[in-house]
């Protein structure tokens, strides 16, 4: 059965901002506002996080000297397979939210292969042309931080048992000051034999560090890092 249908979306976004800084915490140390740097704290296991495999230039102090995508600037955008995040489709079932909060870094991924799961997970309505036999489509939440800072996906590769998504995290130098949890919707080519598609996915968030989490787990937390 052709299951081809089509769908909806709508978002929004806040106002104020804040000038960008990375790579390194910066401790109050005293009411005159010194700055103290230290080190990031212990990370989990590398095969949670590790280090991103490909060079990531530095960025200048100045806002014309900044580049938002500079965390994706060397990543391969191949080989990949089709697909795209021009989906028009809003998550009604988020799992990543502030009220919930256990650490300030949490990452989820899922992954959506037939229309029931999808009407549970998304707001639909029109215009999204989607075929549950070619195609799946990933929900993919981080958080938390700036609702100026956005995923960004580069390349999708097969792997034995599904597929495996790599992206960053686009920064402003000017980004909102809030704290809140982002995600995507990602429309992808569907592996050949396979039933059940588990999705990797590798999501730089800083110069020194990529997360890595996948569809077979429930929430992942970490202890802040970016």
């Amino acid at each position: 059965m052709n299951r081809r249908k089509f769908i909806a979306a709508g978002s929004t976004a806040a106002a104020t901002t804040l000038a960008g800084c990375y790579g390194v915490y910066r401790y109050i140390t005293n009411d005159e506002q010194e700055y103290e740097e230290k080190p990031y704290p212990e990370l989990p296991s590398n095969n949670r996080v590790d280090t991103p495999p490909y060079e990531i230039p530095e960025q200048g102090e100045s806002e014309n000297d900044w580049n938002p995508n500079y965390l994706g600037t060397n990543l391969s955008t191949t080989p990949s397979i089709n697909f795209t995040t021009r989906v028009d489709a809003s998550l009604s079932d988020k799992k990543i939210d502030i009220r919930n909060m256990e650490e300030s870094n949490e990452y989820l991924v899922r992954v959506i292969d037939n229309e029931s799961t999808m009407n549970d997970i998304l707001n639909t309505g029109s215009e999204i042309d989607i075929d549950f036999n070619e195609e799946i489509l990933l929900v993919i939440e981080s958080g938390f931080g700036s609702s100026s800072l956005i995923q960004r996906w580069n390349r999708v590769e097969e792997t034995a048992n599904g597929i495996h998504i790599h992206g960053y995290m686009y920064k402003p130098f000017n980004h909102r000051l809030d704290f809140k949890s982002r995600s995507s919707v990602v429309k992808v080519e569907r592996p050949d034999n396979i039933d059940n598609i588990t999705a990797y996915v590798s999501l730089t968030v800083d110069r020194e560090f990529r997360i890595n989490f996948n569809s077979d787990e429930d929430i992942v937390r970490i202890p802040v890092i970016a």
